[in-house]
């Protein structure tokens, strides 16, 4: 279970990368982010997975893929 400062710190390093992805030049947002995955999820529940209210997998996977960068650690499967 994450605690309230971890879930925090997770969503600013996520906001800073995307940020920094910008000042780069890329396009990057929540939305298109959810647009990446199939069926396609709305920005707010992208936002909500990584503000910490909930937790799917399925987005996790495709923020950390879009951004370049681990944000959770991931548990092995037995």
């Amino acid at each position: 279970m994450e605690t309230d400062l971890v879930k925090k710190q997770t969503h600013y390093a996520i906001k800073r990368r995307m940020l920094e992805l910008e000042s780069q030049g890329h396009q990057t947002s929540f939305a298109a982010i959810g647009r990446t995955l199939d069926p396609p999820v709305s920005r707010e529940a992208v936002f909500q997975v990584a503000k910490g209210i909930r937790a799917n997998q399925r987005i996790r996977d495709a923020i950390e893929r879009e951004l370049g960068q681990p944000y959770w650690i991931k548990k092995r499967v037995k």
